[in-house]
């Protein structure tokens, strides 16, 4: 073997988030969850929500926060808190069942964020609906 030069390795630039900033980022979340949870706790809720809770740690992997339990079925809600953050939920590809993202933004109140929660929710209700009544026509 020839003589090999001591290099200093290149530095690449890091384009993966520390495990700090990961670890805030999966605060945040956990946090703005909360405060939807809380939104839903103040509100009076329509008849056709039958429960809600938050999902499982394996639910949350699959992309998914909120479950809300409707006459027509479960949906899920998708907590954001940035633009960003939902960008980088839609890239991961389209999901096998009914969810709506919100985003929360820092300093919202919390009766803005359950409407926002109950209009996302509705609108998937709706949809289970409309399914529904086309596999019974079929």
């Amino acid at each position: 073997m020839g003589y090999r030069s001591p290099r200093l390795k290149e530095r690449r630039p890091n384009n993966r988030k520390n495990h700090s900033q990961v670890r805030h980022a999966h605060e945040i979340g956990r946090y703005k969850e909360g405060l939807a949870m809380r939104a839903l706790h103040c509100m009076l809720l329509p008849s056709w929500i039958r429960d809600y809770s938050r999902c499982s740690r394996e639910e949350d992997m699959n992309g998914k926060d909120l479950r809300i339990l409707t006459d027509m079925g479960d949906v899920f809600i998708q907590i954001k808190s940035s633009m960003e953050g939902v960008e980088k939920y839609l890239k991961r590809g389209p999901r096998k069942f009914p969810v709506a993202i919100v985003i929360i933004e820092e300093g919202e109140n919390l009766e803005n964020v359950g409407q926002r929660i109950l209009k996302a929710a509705e609108g998937l209700r709706n949809e289970l609906y409309q399914e529904t009544m086309h596999s019974m026509a079929s």
